[in-house]
């Protein structure tokens, strides 16, 4: 697979490229939703990542992905399920438990928002989004 150095918009078109091919794609699928999410394109986003856990139920980079889309969209009860739903896979991932935390306070619970981005700094010390969340929880 060519590497692209940074260039999302070859990247988009390479995956674009891949779902005509095989519109199942589950990493295709996945990486585009990424790229969305890296433009801000949310809702670009929400729709190939809720595509790839549709077809990967056990992917928790995806589900972690459609839960931070959906925090950016406003639908934090969704948020808050998709990164439990990654946990499940992946429990010991600081970044899908600071993301939640960010649910946490999205939805207004602020102690449950600081237990997870402090479990989050206990499974990676170096954490800075965790530390960052952490001070607005």
């Amino acid at each position: 697979m060519p590497r692209f150095k940074g260039d999302l918009k070859a990247a988009a078109s390479l995956y674009h490229t891949i779902l005509l091919k095989v519109p199942a794609h589950k990493g295709a699928l996945n990486n585009l939703g990424a790229i969305h999410l890296q433009n801000g394109d949310w809702h670009a986003a929400a729709k190939h990542l809720e595509e790839a856990v549709t077809r990967d139920a056990q992917n928790a980079d995806a589900w972690n992905n459609l839960g931070v889309a959906c925090l950016e969209t406003g639908d934090a009860r969704r948020a808050f399920s998709c990164f439990e739903t990654a946990l499940k896979a992946k429990p010991r991932d600081s970044d899908i438990h600071t993301n939640l935390g960010a649910a946490h306070r999205a939805l207004g619970d602020l102690a449950a928002a600081r237990v997870s981005h402090q479990k989050a700094l206990s499974l990676d010390p170096a954490c800075a989004k965790a530390y960052n969340n952490l001070a607005w929880s």
